[in-house]
């Protein structure tokens, strides 16, 4: 993970590459579609969608710099010279479905690592028949709640 993320690195503005390597270890899980990629290139998204996620306004000198890093890091992380139009957003619906689930299944799915958004459905369905009703995060309206 080391050689992939000093070769990133490399490529970097000297802002970013600042950036880069003065963030701690990667402990937050982000997305990767993509089923065949070597674990390095995985740990090498992941740790890009961290550091595009923990990106601050502070960090940069004015908004102009801010949105050049943030374009950046995001092209670092989505990787559109490689990625179809359709896995860059499978990579972002995946994200945006894993921070919005409750507190007790972000942790649940951040060890499974899903890689896909079916699994990620798959998985959070067999946690939820495994748990029952009450843990799905979903409450359901009977006839006795309707106003």
């Amino acid at each position: 993970m080391m050689t992939v993320e000093l070769k990133v690195a490399a490529h970097l503005d000297p802002q970013i590459r600042a950036l880069w390597e003065t963030k701690g270890p990667v402990t937050e899980h982000c997305g990767q579609s993509e089923h065949s990629a070597p674990q390095a290139d995985s740990r090498s998204a992941e740790s890009s969608c961290w550091h595009f996620r923990n990106f601050h306004y502070h960090e940069a000198t004015g908004p102009r710099e801010a949105v050049s890093q943030l374009q950046e890091l995001c092209r670092l992380w989505l990787r559109p010279e490689i990625h179809s139009k359709e896995q860059i957003l499978e990579l972002l619906v995946l994200e945006q479905f894993l921070t919005i689930l409750p507190v007790e299944m972000q942790s649940e799915m951040q060890q499974q690592r899903p890689q896909s958004i079916e699994e990620a459905v798959a998985l959070l369905e067999h946690l939820q028949r495994e748990s029952g009703p009450a843990r799905s995060g979903v409450r359901r309206l009977g006839t006795c709640d309707v106003q």
